[in-house]
């Protein structure tokens, strides 16, 4: 069905410097912290299709205080062009002409706003232009507010915020609507073929009750005729006039939805009564209710579907909004992994700072397919995070998590919580999630910083991840990698072995590669320069007898002992860890994690924090 809206694109309005959306997936789910731009891409979007007049958008009125809150910077625009762009596809081809469509059908309605002079446009950019020409006059094109009318009529955009609760007008009028449409397409059935057997039971009961209020009421007009002069009247008759209409418009207001959810309020319960879940859920639900019986094309959007609810319901409820209904959009906005888990990778867009990272379309299905099963989880976690640790194992991520846990409670910015750390399975699993992590790109930047830490034994499974992933590795640390991987097995002296991993890791740090190698591997960045005091602690919780740190790694990593691979046990040694002793090579892994939500510097410090 047309028309249907393609793309947004917003110039200096609200907090968007430069940013644009894609509309035209059936699912989309935007991700991303508090104040990334959101929520007010689709307030943009909503005010343009539901809110915007012909007054406002012909200079007739300036904005008034809501649609400034609304559309203005809340940053300074430096007087450069305020705008927000509407790509739609025409398939009319009469329509076509009239709204400047390219030879694809596709017209691009400009919203423009100029606040030295308080003053809003809208126009059609014609064809093959990107921008509107310099020095025209700033007034509104009649074709632009056609296009604008026709979207308006012709596609319903729907919107449901965060904020459910069945006491407020809005929820008033969504059942009131909800009602009333029920009840038109039963009662009143413009349709006129094939009449419902309830429209003439309505006709039947209207019959009835004409004639009795009318027998009911009659006996006074004998009463006032007695009072009038007897040639003035001859006859009189009392009439009940109500048309289906009229009784449809007082069901409605009469009607009042009770429910009950057990045995403890068997009797029912008003609405108001019941929990906050089962509020938004009831929200929810009555909002979606007719949207299949409209022909027009409809987006339906919905802010943070998980709001009050268990995560069993949120499953529930994400699946039910993702199933396909035919000629609907639905953008749905969340912070729940749980949400993520119920779609597919392709419908997931990382919001960063007021821009819009979408997900790279022109992957085959095989990959789309991989990309969504590695988002599930753990990894449905991570996209909502901004620098991921991609580690080999179960305990190498229980380590990592443990130490990030310890950092976050004294880091009173809370940028330690943005950071994730992932088990890939192995050091082949790599390269799966690297492709994933760079299918994410505008222009050059990525949202989600990732850094790739096996041990030292991975190198050439590591070199083969990135170039499966389209990353290219310098030379110069191809060949350090070589290196490394001839000092292997060099058991008697790893001091060899150890300088070349740290030479790798510093190449990658100069040219700005992502990936440190464990210094060989994590048994020896944990305990390598550990205390005395913390080995003997491990002894005493592991029931060994090391006597000392590098007798400890060699009873740990010993592959014959069962039980020393333990995840659980890496863990125990990342809450007890002295970060006074910690080796070089692991705070240099902590700090360039760490780099991708805070400085440099604020990452040394949070490290030598001595409270953790």
């Amino acid at each position: 069905m047309e028309p249907v809206a393609l793309e947004i694109s917003v110039t200096n309005l609200r907090g968007f410097f430069n940013a644009s959306l894609s509309l035209d997936r059936e699912r989309t789910v935007l991700v991303g912290r508090n104040n990334s731009g959101k929520t007010s891409i689709l307030l943009l979007l909503r005010w343009l299709l539901n809110e915007a007049d012909d007054e406002v958008l012909k200079g007739e009125r300036a904005l008034d205080k809501e649609e400034q809150q609304l559309l203005l910077p809340e940053r300074s625009a430096r007087h450069r062009a305020r705008r927000m762009l509407l790509r739609v596809y025409v398939s009319s081809t009469e329509k076509q002409s009239d709204f400047k469509c390219n030879s694809d059908g596709i017209a691009r309605l400009i919203f423009g706003y100029r606040m030295s002079k308080d003053r809003a446009a809208l126009r059609l950019l014609p064809p093959g232009r990107d921008q509107p020409k310099r020095g025209r006059s700033f007034d509104t094109e009649e074709e632009a507010l056609d296009l604008l009318g026709y979207l308006q009529q012709n596609l319903r955009f729907i919107y449901i915020p965060s904020f459910r609760d069945v006491g407020s007008e809005r929820f008033d009028e969504t059942i009131r609507e909800a009602y009333m449409a029920r009840l038109q397409e039963r009662a009143l059935h413009p349709n006129k073929r094939g009449a419902p057997r309830e429209k003439q039971q309505i006709n039947d009961m209207l019959s009835s009750l004409e004639e009795m209020v009318e027998n009911l009421v009659q006996p006074m007009w004998g009463d006032v005729q007695e009072g009038l002069p007897p040639e003035m009247t001859e006859q009189g008759k009392i009439e009940f006039d109500v048309s289906r209409r009229d009784f449809v418009e007082w069901v409605v207001n009469n009607l009042d939805l009770q429910v009950s959810t057990g045995e403890r309020d068997d009797e029912r319960v008003e609405l108001s009564g019941v929990g906050s879940g089962l509020q938004s859920l009831l929200d929810l639900t009555i909002h979606s209710t007719g949207i299949e019986a409209d022909d027009r094309h409809t987006i339906l959007v919905v802010e943070e579907p998980e709001a009050f609810l268990h995560p069993t319901a949120q499953r529930t409820v994400a699946r039910q909004l993702f199933d396909t209904r035919e000629n609907t959009s639905i953008i749905v906005t969340t912070h729940s992994p749980l949400i993520v888990d119920e779609t597919n990778a392709g419908d997931v867009v990382v919001t960063k700072e007021h821009k819009f990272y979408e997900p790279d379309d022109s992957v085959d299905q095989r990959r789309e397919e991989i990309n969504t099963a590695l988002m599930t989880g753990n990894g449905s976690e991570a996209m909502f995070s901004h620098s991921v640790l991609l580690v080999e194992g179960e305990g190498d991520q229980l380590f990592f998590e443990t130490l990030r846990r310890r950092m976050a409670r004294v880091d009173s910015t809370g940028q330690a919580d943005r950071v994730h750390v992932i088990a890939a399975g192995g050091k082949k699993g790599f390269s799966p999630w690297i492709q994933l992590f760079r299918s994410y790109l505008l222009g050059n930047e990525r949202p989600i910083r990732y850094l790739v830490v096996p041990d030292a034994d991975a190198g050439s499974e590591v070199l083969t991840a990135f170039n499966d992933a389209g990353q290219s590795i310098p030379q110069t640390i191809r060949n350090q990698v070589s290196r490394i991987g001839q000092l292997q097995g060099e058991e008697d002296d790893l001091v060899p072995l150890r300088e070349a991993v740290e030479k790798c890791n510093q190449l990658c740090r100069e040219q700005d590669v992502n990936f440190r190698f464990l210094n060989p591997e994590l048994e020896h960045a944990m305990l390598l320069d550990a205390s005395s005091e913390l080995i003997q602690r491990l002894c005493d919780k592991f029931d060994s007898d090391a006597n000392d740190n590098r007798s400890m790694i060699q009873w740990l990593l010993n592959p014959k002992a069962s039980g020393r691979k333990a995840p659980w046990k890496r863990g125990f040694i990342g809450s007890h860890i002295d970060h006074v002793n910690i080796t070089s090579n692991l705070r240099l892994i902590l700090r360039d994690w760490l780099t991708g939500v805070m400085s440099e510097d604020e990452a040394e410090d949070l490290i030598n924090r001595k409270v953790w």
